[in-house]
């Protein structure tokens, strides 16, 4: 495995045509619609940009939200979704991408924040957009580049379309709705003064204002270089010796994993997350009848590159690099971290048990989904995982020795994130 750090370089390449843009309500640009998708509601992100001082976690680079401090609307920050193609494909695979190859990040739609820092960006997907939904379980995945002056922050967005419309997840996927208001964050770490950002001077010279929102949009490549296959946790499992239980992970259990992103040379941060379907025909699972407490990981293929400047235009952003999940490989077990000591008796799931008696138990085939703060390590950044989403992550236990206790870690059990026995 390859541990070096990537600085890219600024290679240019032909561009090749993007889809065509025509101007929205208020400062908002779009593409139009695939064939026969008029009319729907096409709004894909709302969002409000800051600025503000923040505390860093030391391990997993994450930004800890509690700790934000001095914070100040960005009022007039000019905000650009991309579509991130998909790379679902086999290696060696002729669609797929090759080490070295470019791929154009489609521009999609601009909008400036107004003097709140709030902005919205709609666009319904291209029929390209909806052939690679359809290799991700309907969910696309956007990049989306937030600029004020010369600083400016990139953000994996994902969002899923069901025929109709971008879909309003209400509060089973916190973060993944339209309605959701996506919080830009230009952070400086409290505790190192470091700033979380990029920087490029050239930025200045975008003025961005309503005759020009059009015209500003980016020309931009991504250039992959190698592929990563690493085990990534995607669920917690609790068992106790009085019952039998088994887990299954696949169908359609997703995982949204944080992207890994470097700035050009400084360190490495967290730059939102990438959804990985999961929908291929596959599942794994495994049976339990003792004492346990494990997290089970399984593997990704995830995928190193960086942007460039397409020849055609501008990418301000060129020589950033990338890390992010590409797919999930359909197979493989491992599991580690042993969390066996925690259990019903324990607070705060201690207030949300149920008592089962022999030959009584309980199945969990939907949840709120639970996030690993630390989903897989490379050596220069953590990225998170989020799990556990969807029909198809299914657990079951069942009392076979003796009565046992079934509880939810932050809720009852069928609202629970973890669930833990006793």
């Amino acid at each position: 495995m390859r541990t070096r750090n990537m600085l890219a370089p600024q290679r240019r390449y032909g561009l090749s045509s993007l889809t065509g843009l025509t101007m929205a309500a208020g400062l908002l640009v779009g593409i139009p619609a695939a064939s026969g998708a008029a009319g729907v509601d096409d709004v894909v992100i709302t969002g409000q940009v800051v600025s503000a001082t923040a505390s860093y976690q030391t391990i997993s680079r994450n930004m800890d939200p509690s700790t934000l401090s001095s914070v100040k609307k960005l009022g007039g920050a000019y905000v650009e979704l991309m579509w991130w193609p998909s790379d679902a494909y086999d290696e060696g695979d002729p669609r797929g991408v090759k080490p070295g190859e470019p791929r154009s990040l489609t521009a999609v739609g601009a909008a400036l924040a107004d003097r709140d820092g709030r902005y919205a960006i709609g666009a319904a997907p291209s029929t390209a957009m909806l052939d690679d939904a359809a290799r991700n379980d309907g969910w696309v995945n956007f990049l989306a580049a937030t600029s004020h002056g010369a600083h400016y922050l990139l953000e994996g967005v994902s969002r899923r379309w069901d025929g109709r419309r971008w879909v309003d997840h209400g509060d089973e996927r916190p973060g993944m709705s339209p309605k959701d208001v996506h919080r830009t964050v230009f952070a400086k770490d409290v505790s190192t003064g470091q700033e979380k950002y990029g920087t490029n001077p050239r930025l200045l010279e975008r003025k961005h204002d309503a005759n020009t929102v059009a015209a500003s949009l980016s020309s931009c490549l991504y250039v992959h270089q190698y592929y990563d296959y690493k085990y990534t946790n995607v669920l917690e499992f609790h068992n106790t010796a009085d019952a039998d239980s088994r887990w299954d992970y696949g169908g359609t259990a997703d995982s949204d994993v944080e992207i890994g992103v470097n700035y050009s040379g400084s360190s490495w941060s967290i730059g939102g997350t990438a959804h990985i379907g999961t929908s291929y025909g596959s599942s794994i699972f495994g049976n339990v009848s003792t004492n346990y407490g494990k997290y089970i990981s399984t593997n990704f293929r995830y995928d190193h590159g960086y942007l460039a400047d397409a020849g055609v235009g501008f990418c301000d952003y060129a020589g950033d690099s990338f890390v992010k999940a590409s797919r999930w490989e359909g197979s493989g077990i491992q599991t580690n971290h042993d969390v066996s000591q925690y259990d019903c008796n324990d607070s705060p799931q201690i207030n949300y048990r149920e008592r089962y008696q022999i030959g009584q138990g309980f199945t969990k085939n939907s949840a709120r989904a639970a996030k690993f703060g630390i989903g897989v390590s490379f050596p220069f950044v953590n990225l998170g995982v989020t799990s556990g989403y969807s029909s198809r992550v299914d657990m079951t236990w069942e009392a076979k020795r003796n009565w046992i206790y079934i509880c939810g870690g932050n809720a009852y059990p069928a609202y629970a994130s973890v669930i833990y026995t006793y």
